[in-house]
């Protein structure tokens, strides 16, 4: 299973790919999420925003117990009064990070620094479009991380 400490560092590690900010909030409920928005200033944009992930038990037996780990980020800009080529404009940059995220994923996907990356179930990845996200606009990333859990000792 995924600790919090080690889905925190591969946030920081995908918002490293954020060159202009390289800024990662995170939070479990929209409230929580909202307020730290709210707290970032022009300086901070975009911003990579990850969602807790839930863990849900997988295997047959208690000898394949593992869980799977729906995985969430957004990528996002504040959402103000643009122009149609400003919108364009963050559409295209957000959407370039979400890239740079599934890239880092494909490039790290053997790497000893990096082994849950093997664990993510490819035709999982979905890139959606955001607007309105806690006065915000971007894209989100989706994936699932499944793991086996070793067995433990009673």
């Amino acid at each position: 299973m995924i600790t919090l400490s080690r889905w925190r560092e591969m946030g920081k590690f995908f918002a490293r790919s954020f060159p202009l900010s390289g800024r990662f909030i995170y939070g479990a409920a929209d409230e929580d999420i909202l307020a730290k928005v709210e707290k970032l200033g022009p300086g901070d944009y975009p911003v990579l925003v990850g969602i807790l992930p839930t863990l849900n038990g997988t295997g047959y037996n208690f000898d394949s117990w593992g869980h799977t780990s729906p995985i969430f980020y957004y990528c996002l800009v504040p959402l103000k009064n643009s122009s149609d080529d400003e919108i364009d404009e963050a559409w295209e940059l957000t959407l370039n990070y979400v890239a740079a995220i599934e890239e880092a994923v494909n490039k790290n996907r053997d790497s000893a620094e990096w082994p849950e990356f093997y664990d993510i179930k490819v035709d999982t990845f979905h890139i959606d479009p955001e607007y309105n996200v806690w006065g915000c606009m971007g894209w989100s990333l989706g994936f699932e991380m499944t793991h086996v859990d070793p067995p433990s000792k009673h």
